[in-house]
């Protein structure tokens, strides 16, 4: 018996043009954009399928326009697959996880992920930051390495812990690259990522607390099926434990890892990226130890969509 995942994608899966083809195809879609638009108090459609890149990868717009394209992706695959047994996001994408679960009402969450984005741009704004993500050593040697340089007074930290090989490290621009100087003595490769922002560190915290705030007056619901979360990579349909650990997420590191070898042991079987690109389908065969007999789709556009829904 087939035991689904739903995995939506976080910030950095954009592209411009990016649910046109869905828009023209389904009448609820192209509500799914009004009613984001609404929330949002931006033009989600336009930003989606025209840009500029320039001005969709800015995180205020980006937020809502990336979960207005995943909510759109999940909704064109209920109607013919009806829910899955699990769901999680990354980063961004944990709110499409609440939204498709019935955690929060849709118009709920499209408000608190445009909330989410500007507050992140305001917080970046007044501490820049940089990201890089490390390739090659794990995990371990990773935060020791970070360990020691903020024991030097460096401002550096673990942002995710993406695959057994993949870490993105945070912080002030100039401790990330000391980080990428040090690790790459011990072989490791690093990648600066063309990010606005330190996200997933300290440097959230004012973003946080009044994030926290808004969570507080956001009615969180019993979910229709658990959510793996990103704090702590464990499984729940407690929403009192979703709220408490949204409230820390900003300033967390994204356990993905955990979060996805929580939903094997758990005997997911299919795991169905919905939203742009295929980032997180791609880490989850890096983290499987086997992948036979693991079925991993990515659905982002109409192709795709067909596919999938004609298959088995």
């Amino acid at each position: 018996m087939t035991k689904t995942a739903y995995l939506f994608p976080g910030q950095g899966s954009q592209f411009v043009g990016m649910g046109k083809d869905l828009s023209d195809a389904f009448p609820f879609v192209r509500e799914t954009f009004e009613m984001a638009s609404e929330a949002a108090g931006l033009d989600l459609a336009r930003l989606c399928f025209s840009g500029p890149e320039e001005a969709l990868r800015q995180t205020v717009n980006l937020q809502p326009a990336l979960a207005c394209m995943n909510h759109a992706c999940f909704l064109a695959v209920e109607r013919e697959k009806g829910p899955p047994a699990f769901a999680a996001g990354h980063s961004l994408g944990e709110y499409n996880a609440y939204a498709a679960s019935g955690v929060l009402a849709p118009q709920d969450m499209f408000a608190t992920v445009a909330l989410r984005g500007k507050l992140m741009d305001q917080a970046a704004r007044k501490r820049p930051g940089a990201m890089a993500a490390v390739l090659g050593p794990g995990a371990g040697a990773v935060e020791e390495a970070l360990a020691n340089l903020r024991e030097k007074g460096e401002e550096v930290w673990t942002a995710n812990f993406n695959t057994p090989a993949q870490t993105v490290i945070t912080g002030s621009p100039d401790s990330v690259k000391k980080a990428c100087e040090a690790l790459a003595q011990s072989r490791a490769r690093t990648v600066p990522l063309a990010v606005s922002g330190a996200w997933h560190c300290p440097f959230m915290e004012d973003a946080g607390r009044e994030f926290a705030e808004h969570l507080d007056r956001t009615p969180f619901a019993k979910p229709g099926f658990p959510l793996a979360l990103n704090v702590s990579g464990e499984i729940t349909d407690d929403p009192a434990r979703m709220v408490r650990l949204a409230k820390r997420q900003l300033v967390s590191p994204v356990q993905w890892t955990a979060l996805v070898n929580a939903l094997l042991a758990a005997g997911v079987t299919e795991f169905v990226e919905l939203g742009p690109k295929n980032v997180l389908g791609g880490m989850v065969k890096k983290i499987a130890e086997k992948t036979d007999g693991l079925r991993i789709v990515s659905l982002g556009d109409m192709a795709s969509l067909e596919r999938y829904l004609s298959g088995p």
